[in-house]
């Protein structure tokens, strides 16, 4: 038998059984027969008191349709549930057979696999009633009712009943399905019918497994497509390698357990256009347009076209694997052949043929097992098998990272755009690049959403359970998350949210391992570098992993491409030991390769791809973005702690928004140490002094980076606590005639408790008539910064009058609830507002839309601003009222 067959067929068996718990302490297991139909033990369910607990979800009030206390132990109980999968059963047992079972024992409550060796049948009475007999098997309390497959047929042929010995692996006895009484004869005919409209078990099964089993007569004309046979099993294949992933955040929780429970990323919506049905959720949404497409199917299924939209953390993959495999179970049918194909993007971003015509015609024929089908996607006239597919493309955003504005329309002008349904980018991605392609005027777009409280306790007590049976702390825990400003704002993202309850549960509720951004990710990076450092093959210890992937962060963040700052999702072996090569602090302890296979094997890098004929990876990923561009911050950290030349080049990179949030919190831990502090301000004083523009430089992209290198760097140091960085600022911003430079000293100094200076620039901004240019600047940079506009090395400060500037008034506003971090600039960010709104008619319209879809936000923070004596004097705020009646005329404040 192959292996992988196998291995499809006992993954589906574990994804049917159920967990059972009575409050007596009791319970077993059981397993799914038919549509909502769950079989077990009579004795597994005393007194008719129990719950039933599958793919995370708990279910009470179950109805028991059949019990028989005495032979043959059974109980058949029936569940408010429409999607379930289910074991296929009948019993040929020949003795030696191998069996295997999964369940749920008292020492191992999660579950756990076993396997035994048929042996022969117990006679239980005159009336010809047998049990199964099997040995080499540990039967514990709790595997009472769980499914035992026949490898040999691949069906299973009973459910365990008792033990042999419960210490040692005597075996024990299972009910036989094919010695059960007529009373109990429904459950054939039910299951019977289940695996003729559902063809996923019976596509995991080999020929020669078909042949076994007499219910299905593929002579017939309903019998399944030998070609479309194939394409389940290859579907189903990809369907268990994307649930078998761990969720972001996690390694725990995998993905097959998030969108298999009602607590995973659905809620989604269009702006100005929420989908009310199915609790805004989305997959169901596409679901219910499929099926009301009734005539030329090939056709009209190229109009369904959806764009999913979210920041980084919020989902957005995983609810592509959601449709995916929803589409899988609901239309891979003989009578209808809809197939849904999943391609990770990341996987192709180096791949110039990708998304061709031709490309995605031989991919469907190698998928589609060479050139047997014909397919709406490509040209083709066989009509042996018409297959309609549904092409979800994942991480546009991830694919495209490395591009220039030319690339990416060239990459977004290819076909398998033109014919894709459903497409992931980050939202802020999207808004910079790609909103005003035509590219994104082909799709319906949705946005993923925040959490409510009530869905996130819910959340909360589901995932704690799947490291305890214990979720009575779940309360308790999200009020202190809600309590602490900084770690509620970290929470709202998922991902985080993921992160922090994986740490408070396994840290006792030490909330000051995630107080802040930096913590979060260093802890939870720390605790998974531990892990891996204590597996075999190990090599490094957690400093030297850090400090690599420091390294292998940065330098895929910028690889000298000047004006093109980018990072580089996948990258090879190769590549990764080429960013070791010059490190000797390393290679005094080990040699390049050796440094290279930890990195590759023993961190939070995830293989994409093998090299044929090689134990070497082909390509490597960080495993979440967010993760490189932590390291990344690390990276510019550490520069400013010891290396001020390298601290020099590193500015002149553009640090994205993402690093930028990281390395706040670094600086915060520089301001609480007055040694490292008065070493980082010198560095950063030296830094920006080999910065300053030099008239002899006459490579304009050069000038216009060290320009960049004092912005940045001037805006970092104002948030150091240092008097000499403070003079040295103020004494700069006398003579300082750069715009750009001079409002970033401004803000920097701001945020370090001078707020005089920027008081001060945001009068000089309110005179229009004298200050256009500095209005401009102001503007410029903040579209750059939050995504509204593409980077420009020459003028990152110049507004390019484009339509958009959603990014901006979203981010700006959610500023505003983080008041320990960002009270500086809390007055600029109101003009600029304002600014907006009156001075910027090419974007007033995506303005309305953005500032409608945060006023609720926007108005509680203006009346927390009016009950603030420290800005309720503001002119800005007073205006800010006055916008917000142009939208809510009966807006008042209230005086606390």
């Amino acid at each position: 038998m192959k292996r992988d067959i196998m291995e499809g067929i006992t993954k589906y068996i574990q994804n049917c059984t159920v967990k059972i718990s009575s409050p007596n302490g009791g319970g077993g297991t059981g397993f799914f027969i038919a549509t909502g139909l769950i079989v077990t033990c009579s004795h597994v369910v005393q007194d008719n008191k129990f719950e039933i607990i599958w793919q995370g979800k708990t279910y009470k009030g179950n109805k028991v349709v059949d019990i028989q206390r005495e032979y043959p132990d059974i109980c058949i109980i029936s569940i408010d549930i429409s999607d379930n999968p289910c074991v296929l059963i009948y019993s040929d047992c020949q003795i030696d057979d191998k069996l295997f079972s999964f369940g749920y024992p008292d020492n191992y409550r999660n579950g756990d696999e076993f396997t035994a060796i048929f042996e022969g049948y117990s006679s239980v009475d005159d009336m010809n009633s047998e049990l199964i007999k099997f040995k080499n098997a540990q039967i514990r309390p709790g595997l009472s009712g769980s499914p035992l497959l026949n490898i040999r047929t691949g069906t299973v042929c009973g459910f365990v009943k008792s033990s042999r010995g419960r210490e040692i692996d005597l075996g024990g006895r299972a009910i036989c399905f094919n010695r059960l009484n007529n009373e109990i004869s429904f459950i054939f005919n039910l299951n019977k019918s289940f695996h003729a409209k559902d063809y996923k078990y019976i596509s995991l099964l080999s020929a020669s497994q078909k042949k076994l089993v007499p219910y299905f007569d593929y002579s017939n004309s309903e019998k399944i497509n030998p070609k479309l046979e194939l394409l389940f099993r290859s579907l189903l294949t990809k369907e268990e390698e994307l649930l078998s992933k761990f969720v972001t955040g996690s390694d725990k929780v995998k993905v097959g357990d998030l969108i298999k429970s009602e607590f995973n990323v659905l809620f989604a919506f269009e702006k100005n256009n929420i989908i009310k049905e199915n609790n805004h959720d989305l997959s169901n949404h596409i679901t219910e347009k499929i099926q009301k497409i009734k005539h030329d199917l090939d056709i009209k299924l190229r109009g369904l076209k959806f764009l999913i939209l979210a920041d980084p953390g919020f989902g957005k993959s995983t609810l592509s694997f959601k449709i995916f495999t929803d589409l899988l179970s609901q239309f891979t049918r003989i009578n209808e052949n809809i197939v849904p194909i999943h391609l990770d993007l990341k996987d192709f971003a180096d791949d110039l043929a990708f998304g061709t015509e031709e490309w995605l015609n031989d991919f469907l024929k190698h998928l589609f097992d060479k050139d047997e089908v014909s397919c709406n996607l490509i040209s083709q006239k066989q009509k042996i098998l018409h297959i309609n597919c549904f092409l979800i493309l994942d991480s546009l955003d991830e694919y495209l990272s490395n591009c220039t504005n030319k690339e990416i329309n060239d990459r977004l002008n290819k076909y398998i755009f033109k014919v894709a349904n459903i497409v992931t980018c980050r939202t802020q991605y999207f808004e910079r690049y790609i909103s005003l392609s035509e590219f994104a005027n082909q799709f319906e777009k949705y946005y993923i959403s925040i959490w409510d409280k009530e869905y996130r306790l819910n959340y909360t007590k589901w995932y704690l359970n799947r490291f305890t049976d214990d979720s009575s702390e779940s309360s308790a825990i999200l009020d202190k998350i809600d309590e602490n400003e900084n770690v509620r704002e970290l929470c709202k993202v998922p991902l985080r949210f993921n992160m922090t309850l994986e740490l408070l549960a396994s840290t006792q509720q030490n909330f000051e391992l995630v107080d802040t951004l930096e913590h979060l990710y260093q802890n939870y990076i720390y605790a998974w570098l531990q892990r891996e450092a204590s597996r075999v093959g190990n090599i490094l210890g957690l400093d030297d992993k850090m400090f690599c992937l420091d390294l292998v962060a940065w330098y895929f963040y910028d690889e000298g491409k000047v004006g093109d700052d980018f990072q580089k999702i996948n990258f090879s072996f190769q590549e990764l030991k080429k960013s070791f090569q010059d490190k000797n602090f390393l290679q005094n302890k080990y040699s390049v390769e050796e440094i290279s296979y930890d990195v590759a094997f023993h961190s939070i890098l995830q293989i994409q791809k093998f090299a044929s004929n090689s134990v070497a990876p082909l390509t490597l990923k960080f495993t979440h973005k967010s993760f490189q561009e932590y390291f990344i911050a690390r990276y510019i950290y550490n520069c400013i702690k010891e290396d001020y030349k390298l601290l020099a080049d590193v500015f002149k990179q553009f640090v994205s928004q993402e690093v930028e949030q990281f390395f706040k919190d670094f600086v915060h831990q520089v301001n609480a140490n007055w040694r490292k502090l008065n070493d980082v301000s010198e560095n950063c004083i030296k830094a920006f002094e080999l910065n300053k523009e030099n008239e002899e430089i006459d490579n304009p992209t050069l000038k216009s980076r060290k320009r960049l290198a004092r912005e940045q760097l001037a805006y970092n140091m104002g948030h150091l606590k240092s008097k000499s960085v403070s003079n040295y600022l103020i004494n700069h911003l006398k003579y300082e005639t750069d715009e750009f430079v001079r409002r970033s000293i401004i803000l920097g100094l701001a945020f370090g408790g001078q707020d005089k200076f920027l008081l001060e620039y945001v009068d000089e901004l309110r005179d229009f008539d004298n200050n256009r240019n500095q209005n401009e600047v102001n503007i410029g940079f903040q579209l750059t910064y939050f995504g509204d506009q593409p980077f420009d090395v020459f003028a990152p400060d110049k507004d390019q009058k484009l339509s958009r500037c959603s990014g901006t008034v979203s981010k700006l506003i959610n500023q505003f609830k983080n008041s320990k971090n960002n009270r500086g600039s809390w007055r600029l960010d109101l003009f600029t507002i304002l600014y907006l709104s009156k001075y910027r008619p090419c974007s007033i319209k995506n303005f309305e839309e953005a500032f409608i879809e945060n006023l609720e936000d926007f108005k509680e923070i203006i009346t927390e601003m009016f009950n603030d004596s420290s800005c309720n004097q503001w002119i800005e705020l007073q205006e800010c009222f006055e916008l917000i009646l142009k939208f809510d005329s009966s807006f008042t404040i209230q005086q606390f």
